[in-house]
């Protein structure tokens, strides 16, 4: 009887790890969603980014380097995302990645744009940020560039400031593309007119 309920326990415990182990990607996108919301649609007030639309070669890229501690020591947005990437296996960050790419464009929930020159901003886009990220900006894998339409205004002026600072982009020769990029767009006027730009590419 010790013997059976000894097998009995041993089994058990088993098959409570294989039922962590095949977690549904929904259950393990829970912890990820309570910040960036149950369509990856983004939370400008907690000052996480619309995920959805970006590919699963970018988000894993972005997982590995938070949880080497590569990005994300800059803010505190950063440092919670460490946190959270620091306790993901490989297989997770695989599984989480594929999800993302998987959930349907979402348009944030923004508020107004502030005023400025579209059209400007549209033909410095156009001339040195369109060739890699789209010309609508919806990104390009093949240039390992991400989506930018639909990310929150305050967050591309954040993440911008990163590349500028280079406390963001160090850790591979794409991120080291964007600080070079970001040190030949320096003007204050200019950055809102092309970051007013991009936030207004909402559509898929």
């Amino acid at each position: 009887m010790i013997r059976f309920r000894h097998l009995l326990l041993i089994s058990l415990s088993l098959c409570a790890a294989a039922g962590e182990a095949l977690a549904s990607p929904e259950a393990e996108f829970a912890q990820c969603a309570a910040c960036h919301g149950v369509q990856g649609q983004g939370n400008a007030a907690l000052g996480a980014p619309n995920l959805s639309g970006q590919s699963a070669q970018y988000i894993t890229r972005q997982l590995l380097q938070f949880r080497a501690g590569q990005r994300g020591s800059a803010d505190a947005q950063g440092s919670q995302m460490q946190a959270m990437a620091q306790g993901l296996k490989d297989e997770q960050v695989e599984r989480l990645a594929l999800y993302v790419a998987t959930l349907p464009v979402s348009a944030p929930s923004t508020g107004s744009l502030p005023e400025a020159d579209l059209a400007k901003g549209a033909s410095y886009y156009q001339a040195k940020c369109g060739g890699c990220h789209g010309g609508k900006a919806q990104g390009n894998p093949v240039f390992q560039a991400p989506r930018l339409a639909g990310l929150e205004l305050n967050y591309l002026e954040r993440q911008y400031g990163h590349f500028l600072e280079g406390t963001r982009g160090s850790a591979d020769r794409y991120g080291k593309q964007m600080q070079f990029m970001a040190k030949t767009m320096t003007d204050e006027t200019l950055k809102r007119d092309v970051f007013a730009y991009i936030a207004s590419q909402v559509a898929p």
